[in-house]
């Protein structure tokens, strides 16, 4: 994917701190991508996917969030619960830390990468061209079968920003 690319990308952003979303959406502005809508948790970002005019190429989102966490919103979307983004669109979640358990959860449900903070507009980059250029053939009865973990981990994870 040429960097031009970027600048046909409609991107969804999902944390809970309003430094980190606006530290990200700085960075992909940077990269040249324009459209960029952002959510506060994983429940509030399926009503803006419900709500969306059209399709998210790319949603990148906290893994451990309140109201709905990465795991959940991934799971809802690689389960076809959301109208207007395709089952396997470029997931790609980040953390502080590198959780074992939650990394292969996310495997098991296609996501497309898990970035560790902190987060570079290069790190950015080289995801989202990797997880757009990967194809699998989604699994619908195996993404409604994986157990996702609900709300955060029992011992939550460091509270850094990008």
């Amino acid at each position: 994917m040429e960097d031009s690319v970027f600048k046909r990308l409609h991107c969804l952003i999902v944390d809970d701190h309003t430094k980190t979303l606006r530290s990200i959406d700085a960075m992909l502005r940077a990269l040249g991508v324009s459209r960029i809508a952002t959510a506060r948790n994983g429940a509030e970002a399926l009503m803006k996917l419900d709500l969306a005019k059209s399709a998210v190429d790319c949603i990148l989102s906290r893994l451990w969030m309140p109201e709905g966490n990465g795991l959940q919103l991934l799971k809802a979307i690689r389960s076809g619960q959301t109208r207007s983004t395709r089952v396997d669109a470029c997931f790609i979640l980040f953390s502080p830390t590198a959780d074992p358990d939650a990394v292969k959860v996310a495997a098991g449900l296609d996501a497309h990468g898990v970035l560790v903070k902190p987060i570079t507009a290069e790190k950015l980059r080289r995801a989202i061209h990797s997880g757009r250029a990967r194809y699998f053939a989604a699994d619908m009865a195996r993404y409604t079968a994986q157990a996702v973990p609900q709300g955060r981990p029992p011992t939550a994870e460091p509270r850094t920003h990008v």
